[in-house]
Protein backbone atom coordinates (compact mmCIF):
# COMPACT_ATOMS: atom_id res chain seq x y z
CA UNK A 1 0.00 0.00 0.00
CA UNK A 2 1.53 3.31 -1.06
CA UNK A 3 1.76 6.22 1.36
CA UNK A 4 2.15 9.94 0.84
CA UNK A 5 4.70 11.76 3.01
CA UNK A 6 4.78 15.55 3.18
CA UNK A 7 8.00 17.16 4.42
CA UNK A 8 7.77 20.90 5.02
CA UNK A 9 10.95 22.95 5.04
CA UNK A 10 12.45 20.57 2.49
CA UNK A 11 14.86 23.22 1.23
CA UNK A 12 16.55 23.33 4.65
CA UNK A 13 19.23 21.13 6.15
CA UNK A 14 17.12 18.71 8.19
CA UNK A 15 14.04 18.76 5.96
CA UNK A 16 16.01 17.95 2.82
CA UNK A 17 17.73 15.02 4.52
CA UNK A 18 14.36 13.63 5.62
CA UNK A 19 12.95 14.04 2.12
CA UNK A 20 15.94 12.30 0.51
CA UNK A 21 15.41 9.27 2.74
CA UNK A 22 11.98 8.81 1.17
CA UNK A 23 11.16 7.41 -2.22
CA UNK A 24 10.47 10.16 -4.81
CA UNK A 25 7.15 8.56 -5.69
CA UNK A 26 5.87 8.76 -2.10
CA UNK A 27 7.23 12.10 -0.85
CA UNK A 28 6.64 15.77 -1.56
CA UNK A 29 8.52 18.73 -0.11
CA UNK A 30 7.74 22.39 0.47
CA UNK A 31 9.87 25.50 0.15
CA UNK A 32 9.19 29.16 0.76
CA UNK A 33 11.04 31.19 -1.89
CA UNK A 34 13.75 29.23 -3.64
CA UNK A 35 12.75 25.97 -5.26
CA UNK A 36 15.42 23.29 -4.81
CA UNK A 37 17.31 22.57 -8.03
CA UNK A 38 16.87 18.81 -8.05
CA UNK A 39 14.24 17.36 -10.38
CA UNK A 40 13.87 14.06 -8.54
CA UNK A 41 11.31 15.13 -5.93
CA UNK A 42 8.11 17.14 -6.39
CA UNK A 43 7.95 20.46 -4.49
CA UNK A 44 5.24 22.96 -3.64
CA UNK A 45 5.78 26.59 -2.57
CA UNK A 46 4.20 27.39 0.80
CA UNK A 47 4.69 30.55 2.85
CA UNK A 48 3.80 29.68 6.43
CA UNK A 49 3.35 33.38 7.19
CA UNK A 50 0.10 32.97 5.26
CA UNK A 51 -2.01 30.80 7.54
CA UNK A 52 -4.89 30.87 5.04
CA UNK A 53 -2.77 28.81 2.61
CA UNK A 54 -2.46 25.88 4.97
CA UNK A 55 -5.89 24.24 4.89
CA UNK A 56 -6.39 24.24 1.10
CA UNK A 57 -2.79 23.11 0.59
CA UNK A 58 -3.09 20.17 2.99
CA UNK A 59 -6.47 19.15 1.57
CA UNK A 60 -4.99 19.22 -1.94
CA UNK A 61 -1.96 17.10 -0.99
CA UNK A 62 -3.88 14.93 1.51
CA UNK A 63 -0.75 13.25 2.92
CA UNK A 64 -0.75 10.16 5.13
CA UNK A 65 2.16 11.56 7.14
CA UNK A 66 3.17 15.20 7.58
CA UNK A 67 6.63 15.97 9.00
CA UNK A 68 6.61 19.69 9.76
CA UNK A 69 10.23 20.82 9.74
CA UNK A 70 9.66 24.36 8.42
CA UNK A 71 10.45 27.10 10.94
CA UNK A 72 12.16 30.43 11.44
CA UNK A 73 15.01 29.14 13.58
CA UNK A 74 17.56 31.96 13.78
CA UNK A 75 17.48 33.05 17.40
CA UNK A 76 18.40 36.71 16.90
CA UNK A 77 16.00 37.06 13.94
CA UNK A 78 13.15 35.81 16.12
CA UNK A 79 13.99 38.40 18.78
CA UNK A 80 13.82 41.16 16.18
CA UNK A 81 10.67 39.85 14.44
CA UNK A 82 8.43 38.54 17.23
CA UNK A 83 5.16 38.68 15.27
CA UNK A 84 6.57 36.75 12.31
CA UNK A 85 8.21 34.25 14.66
CA UNK A 86 4.90 33.57 16.41
CA UNK A 87 3.04 33.26 13.13
CA UNK A 88 5.46 30.81 11.49
CA UNK A 89 6.67 28.87 14.52
CA UNK A 90 3.48 28.69 16.61
CA UNK A 91 0.33 29.57 14.67
CA UNK A 92 1.20 27.69 11.46
CA UNK A 93 1.97 24.37 13.21
CA UNK A 94 -1.34 24.56 15.08
CA UNK A 95 -3.20 25.16 11.82
CA UNK A 96 -1.31 22.25 10.23
CA UNK A 97 -2.09 19.88 13.10
CA UNK A 98 -5.77 20.85 13.17
CA UNK A 99 -6.26 20.07 9.48
CA UNK A 100 -4.05 16.96 9.68
CA UNK A 101 -6.28 15.51 12.39
CA UNK A 102 -9.39 16.17 10.30
CA UNK A 103 -7.75 14.37 7.38
CA UNK A 104 -6.58 11.43 9.49
CA UNK A 105 -2.98 12.34 8.70
CA UNK A 106 -0.18 11.51 11.15
CA UNK A 107 1.44 14.78 12.25
CA UNK A 108 5.04 15.18 13.39
CA UNK A 109 6.26 18.57 14.64
CA UNK A 110 10.00 19.20 14.71
CA UNK A 111 10.90 21.21 17.81
CA UNK A 112 14.11 22.16 19.58
CA UNK A 113 16.25 21.86 22.70
CA UNK A 114 15.82 25.63 23.02
CA UNK A 115 12.54 25.08 24.88
CA UNK A 116 14.65 24.55 28.03
CA UNK A 117 16.16 27.27 30.24
CA UNK A 118 19.57 25.58 30.42
CA UNK A 119 19.86 25.69 34.20
CA UNK A 120 19.98 21.91 34.71
CA UNK A 121 21.07 20.00 31.62
CA UNK A 122 20.39 16.39 30.64
CA UNK A 123 16.70 17.17 30.22
CA UNK A 124 14.14 14.41 29.80
CA UNK A 125 10.93 14.74 27.83
CA UNK A 126 8.82 15.32 30.94
CA UNK A 127 11.10 17.94 32.50
CA UNK A 128 9.64 21.43 32.77
CA UNK A 129 10.24 23.51 29.65
CA UNK A 130 10.91 27.20 30.29
CA UNK A 131 12.58 28.89 27.29
CA UNK A 132 14.60 32.07 27.74
CA UNK A 133 14.50 33.35 24.14
CA UNK A 134 11.75 34.17 21.66
CA UNK A 135 12.50 31.25 19.37
CA UNK A 136 12.20 28.74 22.19
CA UNK A 137 9.00 30.40 23.40
CA UNK A 138 7.34 30.11 19.99
CA UNK A 139 8.37 26.48 19.64
CA UNK A 140 7.07 25.58 23.11
CA UNK A 141 3.76 27.27 22.28
CA UNK A 142 3.60 25.13 19.14
CA UNK A 143 4.33 21.95 21.11
CA UNK A 144 1.57 22.60 23.62
CA UNK A 145 -1.12 23.78 21.22
CA UNK A 146 -0.40 21.02 18.69
CA UNK A 147 -0.71 18.28 21.31
CA UNK A 148 -3.86 19.90 22.69
CA UNK A 149 -5.44 20.01 19.23
CA UNK A 150 -4.12 16.60 18.16
CA UNK A 151 -3.21 14.41 21.18
CA UNK A 152 -1.98 11.58 18.94
CA UNK A 153 0.57 13.87 17.26
CA UNK A 154 4.31 13.54 17.81
CA UNK A 155 6.71 16.31 18.85
CA UNK A 156 10.37 15.63 18.10
CA UNK A 157 12.82 17.91 19.90
CA UNK A 158 16.16 17.94 18.13
CA UNK A 159 19.50 19.09 19.48
CA UNK A 160 22.19 21.14 17.72
CA UNK A 161 22.47 19.58 14.26
CA UNK A 162 25.77 19.26 12.42
CA UNK A 163 26.70 17.71 9.11
CA UNK A 164 26.73 18.24 5.37
CA UNK A 165 23.79 19.26 3.18
CA UNK A 166 22.40 16.71 0.73
CA UNK A 167 23.21 19.16 -2.07
CA UNK A 168 24.64 22.69 -2.42
CA UNK A 169 22.27 25.33 -1.11
CA UNK A 170 20.25 22.89 1.00
CA UNK A 171 20.97 24.43 4.36
CA UNK A 172 24.06 25.02 6.44
CA UNK A 173 25.14 23.76 9.85
CA UNK A 174 27.60 24.84 12.52
CA UNK A 175 30.04 22.33 11.03
CA UNK A 176 30.03 24.02 7.60
CA UNK A 177 30.73 27.40 9.15
CA UNK A 178 33.50 26.03 11.33
CA UNK A 179 35.22 24.14 8.50
CA UNK A 180 35.12 27.20 6.23
CA UNK A 181 36.96 29.25 8.84
CA UNK A 182 39.51 26.62 9.85
CA UNK A 183 40.35 25.66 6.26
CA UNK A 184 40.90 29.36 5.48
CA UNK A 185 43.27 29.65 8.45
CA UNK A 186 41.02 32.07 10.32
CA UNK A 187 40.80 32.24 14.12
CA UNK A 188 37.49 30.96 15.47
CA UNK A 189 36.02 31.99 18.81
CA UNK A 190 33.85 29.27 20.35
CA UNK A 191 31.79 29.19 23.53
CA UNK A 192 33.24 27.01 26.28
CA UNK A 193 30.23 27.51 28.55
CA UNK A 194 27.31 26.41 26.38
CA UNK A 195 26.49 22.70 26.38
CA UNK A 196 24.45 20.74 23.83
CA UNK A 197 24.08 17.12 22.70
CA UNK A 198 24.91 17.57 18.99
CA UNK A 199 23.39 15.17 16.48
CA UNK A 200 24.64 14.37 12.97
CA UNK A 201 22.11 15.48 10.38
CA UNK A 202 21.64 12.26 8.43
CA UNK A 203 21.31 10.24 11.63
CA UNK A 204 18.88 12.86 12.93
CA UNK A 205 16.78 12.59 9.76
CA UNK A 206 16.79 8.79 9.93
CA UNK A 207 15.56 8.91 13.53
CA UNK A 208 12.82 11.42 12.69
CA UNK A 209 11.57 9.33 9.78
CA UNK A 210 11.63 6.16 11.90
CA UNK A 211 9.61 7.94 14.58
CA UNK A 212 7.16 9.24 11.98
CA UNK A 213 6.60 5.68 10.77
CA UNK A 214 6.15 4.39 14.32
CA UNK A 215 3.15 4.78 16.60
CA UNK A 216 4.99 7.04 19.08
CA UNK A 217 2.99 9.95 20.47
CA UNK A 218 3.78 12.93 22.66
CA UNK A 219 7.37 14.16 22.94
CA UNK A 220 10.61 12.40 21.95
CA UNK A 221 14.15 13.79 22.11
CA UNK A 222 16.51 13.22 19.18
CA UNK A 223 20.08 14.04 20.17
CA UNK A 224 23.57 12.64 20.08
CA UNK A 225 24.88 10.57 22.96
CA UNK A 226 27.52 13.07 24.07
CA UNK A 227 27.19 16.34 26.03
CA UNK A 228 29.85 18.88 25.12
CA UNK A 229 30.52 22.58 24.70
CA UNK A 230 31.14 24.25 21.34
CA UNK A 231 34.87 24.67 21.95
CA UNK A 232 35.29 20.94 22.51
CA UNK A 233 33.21 20.27 19.43
CA UNK A 234 35.63 22.53 17.53
CA UNK A 235 38.56 20.46 18.81
CA UNK A 236 36.84 17.29 17.58
CA UNK A 237 36.33 18.89 14.15
CA UNK A 238 39.96 19.99 13.92
CA UNK A 239 41.12 16.47 14.80
CA UNK A 240 38.75 14.69 12.41
CA UNK A 241 39.65 16.92 9.46
CA UNK A 242 43.36 17.35 10.33
CA UNK A 243 43.09 21.11 10.85
CA UNK A 244 44.91 23.44 13.23
CA UNK A 245 43.53 23.34 16.78
CA UNK A 246 45.46 26.51 17.61
CA UNK A 247 42.99 28.52 15.53
CA UNK A 248 40.32 27.80 18.16
CA UNK A 249 39.88 30.35 20.96
CA UNK A 250 37.78 29.87 24.08
CA UNK A 251 35.20 32.55 24.84
CA UNK A 252 32.29 32.89 27.24
CA UNK A 253 28.75 33.68 26.18
CA UNK A 254 29.02 36.70 28.49
CA UNK A 255 31.80 38.08 26.29
CA UNK A 256 29.64 38.24 23.16
CA UNK A 257 26.78 40.69 22.60
CA UNK A 258 23.75 38.76 21.31
CA UNK A 259 20.15 39.88 20.97
CA UNK A 260 18.70 36.53 22.00
CA UNK A 261 19.84 35.01 25.30
CA UNK A 262 21.35 31.55 24.98
CA UNK A 263 20.73 28.86 27.61
CA UNK A 264 23.86 27.41 29.20
CA UNK A 265 23.09 23.69 29.13
CA UNK A 266 20.28 22.18 27.05
CA UNK A 267 21.74 18.69 26.77
CA UNK A 268 18.96 16.14 26.35
CA UNK A 269 18.44 12.56 27.49
CA UNK A 270 17.34 10.16 24.76
CA UNK A 271 16.19 7.10 26.72
CA UNK A 272 12.78 7.10 25.03
CA UNK A 273 14.32 7.32 21.56
CA UNK A 274 16.70 4.47 22.35
CA UNK A 275 13.81 2.28 23.48
CA UNK A 276 11.95 2.97 20.23
CA UNK A 277 14.94 2.57 17.89
CA UNK A 278 16.73 -0.11 19.89
CA UNK A 279 20.02 1.79 19.79
CA UNK A 280 21.71 5.05 20.77
CA UNK A 281 22.80 7.71 18.32
CA UNK A 282 26.46 8.44 17.61
CA UNK A 283 28.89 10.46 19.68
CA UNK A 284 30.31 13.56 18.00
CA UNK A 285 33.66 11.88 17.38
CA UNK A 286 31.90 8.98 15.65
CA UNK A 287 29.74 11.28 13.54
CA UNK A 288 32.60 13.57 12.53
CA UNK A 289 34.90 10.71 11.63
CA UNK A 290 32.15 9.26 9.42
CA UNK A 291 31.70 12.61 7.65
CA UNK A 292 35.45 13.14 7.20
CA UNK A 293 35.85 9.67 5.73
CA UNK A 294 32.97 10.22 3.30
CA UNK A 295 34.48 13.52 2.11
Amino acid sequence: MSRRILVTGASGLVGSHILFLCSPDEAIGTYREHRPHDTVYPYKPVDFHNIDQIEPFLREIHPDICIHAAAMSQLDWCEDHPESAVRVNAEAPLAMATVARELGCRFVLISTDMVFDGLKGWYREDDTASPINRYGQTKLTAERTVLQAYPEALVVRIALVYGMPVAPGRGQSFLNWLLDHLQAGRTVKLFSDQYRTPVEVRECAEAILALALSDAEGVVHVAGSERLDRFTFGEYVADAFHLDRHLLKRVSMQDVAMKAPRPADVSMKTDRLERILGRRLSTCREGLQRIAKAL
